[in-house]
């Protein structure tokens, strides 16, 4: 019996080598989930209970964004779209592409937009 446990003890230290023994982080990435919303003439609630994108698009459409919600991107594109931001909202980034939209946001938020388009307005009310 001792016959056989020696060579599976050699083979178990074989295993243990003094090899790097260091490892990687890994990095977990959280998707974060998009809401479009386009078409023409359409109206429209946005209450998403997590973070997200929300990507506006089309013409002539009207967006409101529900307190509480939290946004990390705002993109208002397309043409002639309005959207309404209720208070409480948290916007990290808002970019204006498209052309003669209207955002309208609380008095005193601190929202503003980067307008990278052509004819866009924000209005505090």
């Amino acid at each position: 019996m001792v016959k056989l446990y020696l060579p599976l003890f050699v083979l178990a230290l074989a295993g243990c080598s003094a090899g790097d023994s260091s490892t990687t982080p890994t990095t977990t990435t959280t998707s974060i989930k998009t809401l479009s919303i386009s078409g023409v003439g359409t109206t429209t609630t946005a209450n998403e209970t997590e973070l997200y994108n929300l990507d506006i698009g089309g013409s002539g459409n009207s967006v409101t964004v529900k307190t509480g919600n939290k946004i990390e991107t705002l993109e208002l594109g397309g043409a002639n779209n309005l959207v309404t931001i209720e208070p409480n909202v948290t916007i990290n980034n808002f970019i204006a592409t498209g052309s003669g939209g209207t955002a309208i946001v609380p008095i005193g938020s601190g929202i503003g937009f980067t307008d990278s388009g052509a004819g866009n307005t924000l209005i505090e009310q």
